[in-house]
């Protein structure tokens, strides 16, 4: 419900097109969520006794190329190498930490076959750019971003800002479980 107090004036029809923006972009989460997420795209990365993610490397590049790799299973991107470079590079000029520990790297030049999200959890989390990054949203975008990449963009940044949120995903199980819990968030987050 909206409520104006006399004869509306330019301030009123601004809040008043910005609540409805809001209203539509808020019913659109979920619908995207399941468009341009699956399970095989998503990783949960954890350094432990027994765990071989990292495997000596820098932590951030095996995630972007662990990523890009389920990206071209799902015939997503065209090559790996040339996703993964560009990515990198991106993030050396432009870094896409958001909030206090969310990212989400995408190329600044290669363009996929199909957009697609890509998500990594990271136990414990990796320091990028002076802050602990505990969730990761690789973007794989077709050459024309549509409303749906702007509309992603506002949903990261949502759950980026709300800490209890990025603590809902970092506590998933697997990757059944993270998809779950984003799609329950993208169901109840309201815009401000």
């Amino acid at each position: 419900m909206f409520r104006i107090n006399g004869i509306p004036n330019q301030q009123d029809f601004s809040a008043l097109n910005g609540f409805i923006r809001r209203m539509r972009v808020s019913r659109r989460f979920t619908t995207i969520v399941n468009k341009y997420f699956n399970t095989q795209c998503i990783k949960i990365f954890a350094k432990d006794a027994g765990s071989a993610d990292w495997d000596g490397k820098a932590p951030f590049g095996i995630v972007i190329e662990t990523l890009s790799r389920k990206f071209k299973e799902q015939d997503k991107i065209e090559t790996v190498e040339e996703y993964v470079d560009d990515v990198l590079s991106r993030e050396v000029n432009y870094p896409t930490v958001i909030g206090e520990s969310v990212m989400i790297p995408h190329p600044l030049m290669t363009f996929a076959k199909e957009t697609a999200v890509a998500a990594a959890i990271l136990k414990p989390p990796v320091t990028i750019c002076k802050k602990a990054v505990k969730v990761i949203f690789l973007l794989a975008i077709e050459g024309r971003p549509n409303d749906d990449v702007s509309i992603l963009f506002e949903f990261f940044k949502q759950v980026a800002m709300n800490e209890n949120l990025v603590h809902t995903l970092y506590e998933a199980k697997d990757e059944t479980d993270f998809l779950n819990r984003l799609i329950s968030i993208s169901t109840s987050i309201e815009l401000f």
